[in-house]
């Protein structure tokens, strides 16, 4: 019987958190509207959307803990607590080159190694010499930020045709890198600030970011992505899965 349940709660949970990560955006999209050079910054975007997210996901929890020798401490004076959301965390120490730009993990399902010999709560010292957690149980979320492309193509006199600008090739390229991160997670999402309006409708976002999963090789993104274009022309925010304008 429990286990019939358990997939339910699951997905309850999921269906509740991707609900206010798309509330985030949409607080967001909002005050985009009305300034879009508010976001000067790839890193005024994170720390803006952090912000928001915090609220849902504050609340801290344990996490298990083990010793040097992976051996599990249930005392009282080892409880460790960690809250869900996190920006450019590694799943391990060692790995520091596939994060996300913000995580929501399960701490619950997250792992914590100290050094029980120096352990000492009362002098705030608290020794975790690495860490461990699953992209599977975890939603992903990489922002791109298009300050520089002002469009996508441009034309030769030279050779009389129009060839795609080594900018726009390069972009690409890493966005490519960063489908790649996401597929790993359980839930990924892509927010896409375009400050130069490159894509003014849905459709032309849509079929962008189709190109974007198979040159990734993410074939089950229509479950796990969900990606928004912020576009200041059009004053509102393209979902690649909605059918109607987003918000």
């Amino acid at each position: 019987m429990k286990l019939s349940v358990r997939p339910h709660i699951v997905n309850e949970k999921t269906n509740i958190l991707q609900s206010k990560i798309r509330g985030a955006i949409q607080w967001m999209q909002h005050a985009y509207q009305r300034n879009p050079w508010i976001f000067m910054t790839e890193a005024d975007i994170q720390c803006y959307f952090y912000a928001r997210l915090l609220q849902y996901s504050s609340k801290a929890q344990r996490v298990k803990v083990l010793d040097a020798n992976s051996k599990k401490l249930r005392d009282s004076q080892f409880h460790v607590l960690t809250q869900a959301l996190h920006a450019e965390l590694s799943s391990s120490r060692r790995k520091a080159t596939e994060y996300a730009d913000l995580c929501l993990l399960n701490p619950s399902k997250t792992t914590f190694w100290i050094k029980k010999s120096k352990y000492n709560r009362s002098a705030k010292e608290i020794p975790v010499w690495d860490w461990d957690w699953q992209p599977k149980d975890t939603v992903g979320i990489e922002i791109k930020f298009n300050r520089w492309i002002l469009k996508t193509k441009a034309y030769s006199h030279e050779t009389k045709r129009t060839r795609v600008t080594k900018r726009w090739n390069d972009f690409r390229s890493s966005l490519v890198r960063d489908f790649k991160k996401l597929k790993r997670y359980q839930r990924g999402w892509l927010i896409f600030v375009d400050q130069h309006s490159l894509f003014t409708t849905r459709q032309a976002w849509r079929d962008f970011i189709d190109d974007m999963i198979r040159d990734a090789n993410y074939g089950y993104a229509k479950k796990t992505l969900n990606a928004y274009c912020l576009c200041p022309r059009l004053k509102r925010a393209i979902s690649y899965k909605a059918p109607h304008r987003s918000f």
